[in-house]
């Protein structure tokens, strides 16, 4: 199996008829591209996350103040 250095493609030798076979990779071959839709996919994580920690704040501020008046 031959690894092709710059590409996101690997070829490989067919035993059959010695033809190469080129198998294509999900990744483009632009590594900025990858690397802002990479960032882009853990900033929306990030995003997601630190919104549900802050609605878990306010409901349990919520139910503190709740519990406070009812005291």
């Amino acid at each position: 199996m031959l690894m092709l250095q710059g590409s996101n493609a690997v070829a490989e030798g067919s035993s059959e008829n010695g033809e190469m076979k080129r198998e294509d990779l999900t990744k483009s071959n632009d590594a900025a591209k990858d690397g802002v839709e990479g960032a882009d996919m853990v900033r929306d994580s990030a995003k997601e996350s630190m919104d549900g920690a802050w609605m878990a704040a306010q409901e349990i501020a919520h139910k503190v103040r709740d519990n406070e008046k009812k005291d």
